[in-house]
């Protein structure tokens, strides 16, 4: 799925926000630390669903 094909009307899922992050990260989705992610206050993911880290 990509971000061209993506309904931006259909809600975004836990995997939606998984595949993102692996793209950023460039990491097998078993290797990213994703609960350090989501804790983290530099790190948020914005409505273009980019992962921004400060």
């Amino acid at each position: 799925m990509t971000e061209a094909t993506r309904d931006p009307k259909t809600p975004v899922t836990v995997s939606d926000v998984l595949a993102v992050i692996r793209e950023q990260t460039a990491m097998p989705a078993g290797h990213i630390p994703l609960g350090t992610i989501l804790k983290s206050p530099e790190c948020k993911i914005n409505w273009n669903y980019k992962m921004l880290c400060a």
